[in-house]
């Protein structure tokens, strides 16, 4: 939740869009992820032994370095 004393960023839509364009552009999409508390906990412990410098990080290398696809 975000104070009213805290200023807009008024470029966050424009930004959002242009990446969503940038994705498209290449074939990608955003995608809505729902974890239960197990999993974000999982990939708390992966963000901290470096696998990947934040969630989005560690889901995307996992996905590169999947070999049985």
């Amino acid at each position: 939740m975000t104070s009213k004393n805290t200023p807009k960023d008024p470029t966050a839509a424009k930004r959002t869009a242009a990446l969503v364009k940038r994705l498209q552009d290449d074939g990608g999409k955003r995608m809505p992820l729902n974890l239960d508390g197990e999993r974000t906990r999982k990939l708390d412990k992966l963000v901290k032994l470096g696998v990947g410098a934040n969630h989005s990080d560690v889901i995307r290398r996992l996905i590169d370095d999947a070999d049985y696809i």
